[in-house]
């Protein structure tokens, strides 16, 4: 960020330098303009009246070539000011793209680890991984296409359940909620144990735009209120007093009363996120793309990356990959919605947990798998005494807690 708040700094002096020259520039040019318009029309009116009495060639006047000279004189020192002007801005320009070069590294070999997309295995993830990208904006013909091009059998019924999405997504922009609806009543049971409100959100927004439509109609939207029987949280008992109590307000009207937060526009972009969400959690699929996700967290990974490298550089230092390849060099700090541990990895004996060796918690805290937590109990002073190997005591590799082995939980990713 830092790089292109000072990208930006120079771009403004560019910039400001640009709006000085039109400025000053534009209203000289636009009289010279002036001047030569006028001269035009003079010798065209010239031309015309020696034709009209066949004088045969015309001549200009001394008048006529005084005006010229002088025009001529005043387009020259015109564009003689806008050159130079033109000359000035040239070391502010020169200046940006230095700034460019240095803060925006373009060699990124140095962070490129090719083989771990290497493998038709992989290559084949990858191109999977563009179609579901591709799928969610809609473009099914160009996943099509890449799956042609690259050769990757793909089953057609698994576009459908996006093409549906899509097709939901665009009536909602449309302010349209009946096939989100019809969406939302089929996969009820689902949506239901998943503790999903969007049905409610949905009947809500369809209320509120008949509301919008027809205020005068009462019995039409008591008819429809009907519909908010079948929901009895307590969150959504409130919101349904509110919608009852907006109702009062028809005549004085919605937006100057004390629940104009109701027709705010933000709810349709709300619905429109939580059925994404829902949708895709149906289909077994995060709400966010994934490759959206890598583009984001690589965002983020480069300059930390390009930064280690130089500082390894400098201090004459190997590698900045470790040997096996298979994780980054440094902790990359990203966003909260994008921390991703459905696995755990001992920091002990540096391997992935399983249900055989599980993570287990300490009493500190501090997280361990249950091999190493066997391994330190029979490391202590009772190593020999199996028999009382759980009444014994255990110390916690990154603090100075003690605890009986059989103390530690289970966790549950």
């Amino acid at each position: 960020m830092d790089a292109c708040s000072g990208v930006d700094i120079e771009l403004d002096k560019v910039q400001a330098k640009f709006t000085a020259i039109r400025q000053s520039s534009i209203p000289g040019i636009d009289e010279v303009l002036q001047v030569l318009e006028a001269m035009k029309s003079d010798l065209q009116r010239n031309a015309a009246l020696v034709e009209s009495e066949e004088m045969g060639t015309a001549t200009l006047s001394s008048e006529q070539k005084l005006s010229l000279k002088l025009a001529a004189t005043k387009a020259k020192d015109t564009a003689s000011k806008v050159s130079q002007q033109h000359r000035d801005v040239h070391p502010a320009i020169s200046r940006l793209g230095k700034v460019i070069d240095r803060v925006f590294t373009q060699d990124f070999n140095v962070i490129n680890c090719p083989e771990s997309l290497e493998g038709p295995d992989k290559t084949s993830k990858v191109v999977e991984a563009i179609m579901e990208h591709l799928y969610r904006q809609g473009l099914l013909e160009v996943a099509h296409r890449l799956a042609e091009e690259a050769h990757v059998q793909v089953k057609a019924e698994k576009s459908l359940p996006f093409l549906e999405m899509n097709s939901v997504l665009q009536s909602l922009a449309d302010k349209n909620v009946q096939p989100a609806l019809q969406w939302a009543e089929k996969h009820r049971k689902q949506l239901e144990e998943r503790h999903s409100h969007l049905e409610y959100k949905l009947h809500k927004l369809q209320f509120l735009e008949l509301l919008k439509q027809c205020p005068e109609n009462t019995r039409a939207l008591l008819e429809y209120s009907r519909k908010f029987q079948n929901f009895r949280s307590t969150e959504q008992i409130k919101d349904i007093q509110k919608l009852m109590g907006c109702l009062l307000f028809l005549n004085y009207g919605i937006d100057r009363s004390p629940y104009r937060d109701l027709v705010n526009q933000d709810l349709w972009m709300d619905v429109g996120e939580t059925f994404t969400k829902d949708a895709c959690a149906l289909m077994g699929l995060s709400m966010e793309s994934p490759l959206t996700v890598c583009l984001k967290i690589g965002c983020k990974a480069i300059p930390v990356l390009l930064n280690l490298k130089t500082m390894m550089v400098q201090q004459h230092v190997g590698e900045i990959w470790t040997s096996s390849k298979t994780e980054l060099p440094i902790e990359i700090d990203v966003s909260p919605e994008h921390l991703y541990h459905s696995r755990f990895t001992c920091p002990i004996l540096r391997q992935q947990s399983t249900e055989k060796n599980p993570p287990m918690r300490l009493n500190c805290g501090h997280v361990i798998s249950k091999e190493a937590l066997a391994r330190l109990a029979i490391s202590t002073k009772y190593k020999s005494q199996l028999r009382s190997l759980e009444s014994s005591k255990v110390k916690c590799p990154y603090c100075p807690s003690e605890q009986i082995p059989s103390d530690a939980k289970r966790l549950f990713l």
